[in-house]
């Protein structure tokens, strides 16, 4: 998820950073993922590993 994060940009970073706990819980129940927990935890590495072997994102430690 950092990684996705980053490639989305500082300022969308930033605007995701002023939202209060409660609009980033309504955001989050916003969108609904079609995806288990698992599903979604491997489709997270592989965007991160696609980015990194893409020069998009540096590795994250």
């Amino acid at each position: 998820m950092k990684a996705n994060l980053e490639f989305v940009g500082e300022e969308a970073m930033n605007g995701f950073g002023s939202l209060e706990s409660v609009q980033l819980e309504d955001l989050e129940n916003m969108v609904v993922s079609p995806f288990s927990k698992e599903e979604e935890d491997w489709l997270n590495e592989a965007m991160e590993l696609f980015m990194i072997r893409n020069g998009m994102i540096d590795p994250i430690p």
